[in-house]
């Protein structure tokens, strides 16, 4: 089974993980370890876990930052 995100979800995604970082190195800069305003999480990468989940109706879809443990929920409800 093949899983896609869609460009809305992609863009939903993009913005979360901006504001989220941001508000990550507002309060812990030490997460920025290469100075490049983002949280750095090693050399593989790994920062963010999607997961989905088939139903009859369509795909569930959300993503779970590493340190943080946020979650935001990327399923496309139009599509169902």
């Amino acid at each position: 089974m093949k899983f896609e995100l869609t460009d809305k979800q992609i863009e939903k995604f993009r913005q979360w993980r901006k504001d989220l970082e941001q508000r990550m190195l507002a309060s812990d800069p030490g997460l920025d370890h290469l100075g490049i305003g983002s949280v750095y999480y090693g050399a593989a990468g790994g920062g963010y876990t999607f997961s989905f989940t088939p139903t009859g109706l369509g795909d569930c879809v959300s993503v779970q930052e590493a340190f943080s443990k946020e979650e935001l929920n990327l399923t496309d409800y139009d599509t169902w």
